[in-house]
């Protein structure tokens, strides 16, 4: 019977290592960090292309601003050449005036055109600030789960290498020929060790024969069930209920 429960211990440090192996794998730490490090990837994507737009429509109001400027200087040539009397002829003032006033119309529609364009750099702005606030804020909060994994990570592995020492020390109380009973077992099941309750095997929970539970009350060797072969014992508080059975 103590063999049985030794396998019945081992059984269940295998199980919390395989438990805490795969929390290693898959947990919601893990799950948030990855979910924000992809937000936080993608943003700063975005931000670069709206950073380059914004950039795009700073050159281009410099573009403006250059030509406004180039045609106040061609205004100014020609208000020169008018008042400084080099031009008699009646008619060419006329054609100088008209020029004038064409060059004129042209600074206000390109300084119309700057101002929408103005407009659309303060509203890029606006937005790059905000996603350069939002994006610290995230890095912020990836960088503190990647320390709480981190921390989550190294006391699983010690938990883990504290499992396995456990392991390890009774195996060696363990009998050579069921260990390899057990090892056999594992093969086919997860849980190859069950307790028996009223009369029922905890593995595929059917009921045992009348034999199996006479074997089990004076069980001086390990004993399996009829219906699934896995290692069967039972508990001495529940030994009463199988007397009675």
């Amino acid at each position: 019977m103590n063999s049985v429960r030794q396998l019945w211990d081992l059984q269940q440090l295998d199980l919390q290592q395989i438990e805490k192996q795969k929390l290693l794998k898959e947990n919601k730490l893990l799950k948030d960090l990855c979910l924000i490090k992809n937000e936080v990837t993608t943003g700063v994507e975005e931000f670069k292309k709206q950073k380059a737009d914004y950039k795009q429509l700073k050159m281009a109001i410099t573009v403006l601003e250059a030509q406004v400027q180039e045609l106040k200087t061609n205004i100014e040539h020609l208000n020169d050449k008018l008042s400084d009397g080099s031009v008699p002829n009646h008619k060419d003032v006329a054609v100088i005036y008209a020029e004038v006033q064409q060059l004129q119309q042209r600074i206000v529609d390109i300084e119309n055109e700057e101002l929408i364009l103005i407009e659309k750099q303060e509203d890029s702005k606006s937005k790059l600030e905000q996603k350069s606030a939002y994006l610290k804020e995230r890095k912020a909060l990836y960088d503190q789960l990647k320390a709480d994994y981190q921390a989550f990570k190294q006391d699983l592995k010690q938990q883990i290498a504290v499992i396995i020492s456990n392991k390890e020390q009774l195996k060696c109380a363990i009998k050579d020929d069921s260990m390899l009973l057990y090892q056999g077992l594992l093969k086919r099941y997860l849980n190859p060790v069950a307790v028996v309750k009223d009369g029922i095997c905890g593995g595929c929970h059917l009921a045992l024969t009348a034999q199996q539970r006479n074997q089990l009350r004076v069980a001086q060797s390990l004993v399996k069930c009829d219906h699934c072969g896995r290692l069967i014992f039972i508990n001495d508080k529940d030994l009463i209920s199988i007397n009675d059975h």
